[in-house]
Order: C-alpha cells, then structure tokens, then sequence
C-alpha cells in the first residue's frame, strides 16, 4: 500500500488531513475501473513521500490499466518526471504548448513562468 490508507481505515474522513483526505481519494480512484483521470493539485497538501507515491500511484495506472491522468499543477518540475505529456498553459492567453516534458521545459516562457529547474528535476524530467 504505497498510500499507506490502510492506517486511516478507522478515521473518519472529515478527521483527516487535507494530505490524507487526498491519498484516500486517490485510492478510491486506484479501486474503481475508470480509464480517465483528471485532478486538479492532486499534491497540493501533501508532504514529500506521499507527493512521489502520489505520482508513482498515477505512473502505475498508467502502465498497468492505460489509465490516462491529465493533472493540473503549479509544480511542473514535480510532475513532470512522471509524466509523458506535457500541456503548457500560459496564464497571459499566448497560446498552450504540447508535448515531451524536455521540449516544454526547454521553452523560454516556461522558465518565465516558472523559474528555472534545479539540475536533478531537470535531468528526472528529460530522461522519464
């Protein structure tokens, strides 16, 4: 149990954490037969072993069921390493860009967005 649920099975759901509340959901969508996924700041209040179990969770469905995730976030350079498709979405309406995490990264508007990667984000996304 890579969400590690199982030691919430006694809590009600509104006791839990913001985090926790997430991981339950996510699994509920690993227990269901839904080909698509979509989630918006799947991570958004999750510390960091449960944001990588999170993205390992979505990279197993992936692989296993060819369950497809689109996943909004505001930390690319954490999902990026886990995904095969990037959709850049410029908050100014100058276009969307498509495609392998390194070619979206290496855009300069990405980087005015966001800042530049550091070296290991950079290197985990360009070679997922």
């Amino acid at each position: 149990d890579d969400l590690h649920v199982h030691e919430l099975r006694d809590r009600r759901f509104g006791e839990l954490s913001a985090g926790q509340r997430q991981r339950v959901l996510l699994q509920r969508l690993v227990d269901s037969d839904a080909e698509l996924a979509a989630l918006d700041e799947p991570t958004a209040a999750m510390d960091g072993p449960a944001t990588a179990a999170t993205y390992r969770t979505l990279r197993s469905l992936a692989s296993t069921r060819q369950m497809t995730s689109v996943v909004a976030t505001h930390e690319p350079a954490v999902a990026a390493p886990h995904a095969n498709r990037i959709a850049l979405l410029d908050p100014d309406g100058q276009g969307l860009v498509i495609g392998r995490p390194d070619e979206v990264i290496a855009r300069p508007r990405f980087h005015q967005l966001f800042g530049d990667i550091p070296d290991d984000r950079a290197h985990e996304a360009t070679h997922a």
